[in-house]
């Protein structure tokens, strides 16, 4: 089956459709295409508005608890209590439990350490050792 995208105008299969159960035929009237094109768009002129969305979808942070949050920890990240100037929400990627807001590097050296413990605790002493 074919359909006209509403964008670019182009009839295409309904495969290069997103679904959309509430529209008449069953398919998103941009195609897949044109779709993510104005997604990316619409996040890169709506950053905050994004941003905001993505805390709720990801974490169930309401901009309130996010802000008090911010707040709490007076702008500073939980970990090198270094400015938060785009903070990162830390979350446990198991239970999906949010911790803290982090700063990119030290959100990022969690991560690159599989948030073990073992792993930090090995560094740490490595780094004494060698009076880094």
């Amino acid at each position: 089956m074919m359909k006209r995208c509403s964008k670019c105008g182009e009839d295409k299969p309904t495969e290069a459709f997103f679904r959309k159960q509430k529209s008449r035929d069953g398919y998103q009237a941009r195609c897949r295409r044109c779709q993510t094109a104005y997604k990316v768009e619409w996040q890169r002129l709506n950053p905050e508005r994004y941003a905001v969305h993505q805390r709720r979808y990801l974490y169930g942070l309401e901009p309130e608890q996010y802000e008090a949050m911010l707040v709490n920890q007076q702008g500073r990240c939980a970990i090198c209590l270094g400015p938060l100037h785009e903070p990162h929400v830390d979350h446990d990627h198991i239970t999906k439990r949010v911790r803290k807001l982090l700063c990119g590097l030290c959100n990022r050296m969690l991560g690159n350490a599989r948030e073990n413990p073992a792993i930090l605790r090995s560094a740490a002493l490595y780094l004494e050792e060698h009076d880094a």
